[in-house]
């Protein structure tokens, strides 16, 4: 069930509706956040899942009264799950799932390599699993995962940015709480204003596909030292800078020409005019035509 496969969870667990973005690159590292819900299996259990080296992470949106987990042909656990409780299992462990009610959850799949990667950029160790109680509630991971919840839903026009640091927070409170305890060093940086001003032609460059990872390895620092300096020199969070980023020059654009709205928000790096008159709208208090009458 590696990155590029997350929507195939639906075929074992009888989804009815299945959502999924990808944080991180390339693919063979990244990580995939997957909303699945269904009307549940009856009597049936799932149907064996390929054995491999990739980790799922539940975050349960609404309780699961019913549930029964084995793992290698063995009862694992039949605790019912609440509302934003999380459970991971390893697929090398060879799950099998009994869901005979509707469930709706948020998965994270995450590759050994994914992993690895996270674990040494940010952490400077080597975490070979995870140890959590099954069914415990981290506020944390459900307030973030809820976050995330609408990137989902609207994949067109949420910021990758965004997506990211969204799926990375997760991880890291994964990786903190629950990976292994070697001790992490400290990863506290700055940023030289020559760094910030070259990370910010990066992130409004043409290729818009920057992520955080991208930006971390420009600079070879970890990717969470990363966002908390640029954040620490800039007052905003990279995809809250790129916002107003856009938002700045849409507003330009509007005072100093003709174009229409639709073309505004291309140039500007919107998905659309809906995009760019919502974003517009929550950062300015008025919609972009009104902005423009008023001016």
């Amino acid at each position: 069930m590696s990155s590029e496969h997350g929507l195939q969870m639906e075929k074992y667990v009888g989804a009815t509706r299945a959502s999924q973005r990808l944080a991180g690159h390339p693919k063979s590292t990244a990580v995939t956040a997957v909303r699945l819900i269904s009307s549940g299996l009856g009597a049936e259990m799932t149907a064996p899942i390929p054995v491999e080296d990739t980790y799922i992470v539940s975050l349960q949106i609404e309780r699961i009264g019913r549930h029964e987990l084995w793992k290698g042909g063995k009862l694992s656990n039949a605790l019912p799950y609440e509302r934003d409780s999380i459970n991971i299992v390893h697929l090398a462990e060879e799950p099998r799932i009994l869901l005979p009610n509707p469930f709706d959850c948020l998965q994270l799949h995450l590759t050994g390599a994914a992993l690895k990667s996270f674990a040494e950029d940010n952490h400077d160790r080597h975490i070979t699993g995870f140890h959590v109680t099954p069914g415990e509630i981290n506020e944390v991971i459900a307030n973030l995962g809820r976050a995330l919840l609408p990137a989902l839903a609207r994949s067109n026009t949420a910021s990758g940015l965004y997506v990211d640091q969204l799926i990375f927070g997760m991880l890291s409170e994964l990786t903190t709480r629950y990976g292994d305890q070697v001790p992490a060093r400290c990863n506290d940086v700055d940023l030289s204003p020559a760094q910030i001003r070259a990370a910010q032609e990066m992130l409004v460059s043409e290729r818009g596909d920057v992520g955080l990872v991208d930006l971390a390895r420009e600079f070879q620092i970890p990717l969470a030292s990363f966002t908390t300096a640029f954040q620490a020199a800039t007052g905003m969070s990279p995809s809250q800078w790129v916002r107003r980023y856009r938002i700045d020059l849409a507003q330009e654009l509007l005072l100093t020409t003709q174009l229409a709205l639709r073309d505004i928000a291309a140039r500007c790096g919107f998905a659309d005019q809906a995009h760019l008159t919502r974003t517009f709208s929550a950062g300015v208090g008025m919609t972009p035509s009104v902005w423009r009458r008023n001016r």
